[in-house]
């Protein structure tokens, strides 16, 4: 699963994910009636769906999700 607290790439690219995040919660975020909200699966659907030959991840970009590597300093993005 991708973070989405660790995004970041060019203006154009972020605003076309922007984009389709918006169409997403505008159509069902707004009718969601569970106490779950829809950010993360709605993120990693979008980013798999619409930019998987454009996403980048792990060495040297993130570290290991809930891996708790505070002390790593070879990457660019550490998780909490």
């Amino acid at each position: 699963m991708f973070n989405c607290g660790v995004i970041g790439g060019q203006t154009k690219v972020m605003l076309e994910l922007l984009d389709q995040l918006v169409q997403i919660h505008s159509t069902h975020t707004v009718t969601n009636q569970t106490p779950f909200t829809l950010d993360m699966g709605a993120f990693n659907y979008v980013a798999r769906t619409y930019f998987a030959d454009r996403l980048f991840h792990g060495f040297p970009v993130n570290t290991r999700f809930k891996g708790y590597e505070s002390e790593r300093e070879d990457y660019w993005f550490r998780h909490k």
